[in-house]
């Protein structure tokens, strides 16, 4: 892991977070073709990043910083911008914010106890990325008119809500328990 700051993993990471209110816009304007493709370069930034940090060594900790921020905040924008223009639903889009404040939230109450944090994505979690980043693509795809199938779009509704609850429930038994360890623990 490397101390500098620029280095083109975190070069590819910013651009993902440009990308972000420029997909919002898209998705207001109602141009899903350009939200697409923006959509889509951010998913090759997404890979192309983290390839190059491995293979060539150029991790840093500012990059793991900024990683899961820029996917949140591309994910959150998006969300956002289908539910203001009626292709998400609400009752889909509060609990993917819900789940992201009660993790976030969490996670900074306990740095704050115990002074050090340590984030391990879960398969569950892992899985709700990916069921929300589909759907996403899914519901911007069909508006592009590059996917006919509407029928689709309910069912995806209902995973995306089923995995962001499970997983926002599993974080917070995960850190319950950790919060429990530290508060038996002296200082």
């Amino acid at each position: 892991m490397t101390d500098r700051i620029i280095t083109i993993p975190n070069i590819l990471t910013v651009s993902r977070m440009v990308l972000a209110p420029l997909v919002a816009l898209f998705l207001v304007r109602q141009e899903f073709d350009r939200a697409l493709w923006g959509l889509l370069v951010a998913g090759v930034t997404d890979g192309l990043d983290g390839f190059i940090a491995k293979w060539f060594n150029q991790s840093s900790r500012l990059g793991a910083i900024l990683d899961p921020i820029a996917d949140k905040l591309l994910m959150l924008a998006t969300a956002l911008a289908l539910t203001w223009i009626g292709l998400l639903p609400l009752w889909v889009t509060i609990p993917i914010l819900l789940r992201d404040v009660v993790i976030f939230g969490g996670a900074l109450a306990y740095y704050r106890r115990a002074g050090a944090i340590e984030m391990q994505p879960t398969i569950l979690s892992k899985t709700n990325t990916c069921a929300q980043v589909g759907l996403l693509l899914l519901v911007v795809a069909i508006h592009a008119e590059v996917i006919p199938v509407t029928g689709l779009l309910f069912p995806a509704f209902m995973v995306v809500l089923a995995t962001t609850v499970s997983s926002g429930v599993q974080y917070v038994v995960i850190w319950w328990r950790k919060a429990a360890r530290l508060g038996g623990q002296a200082r």
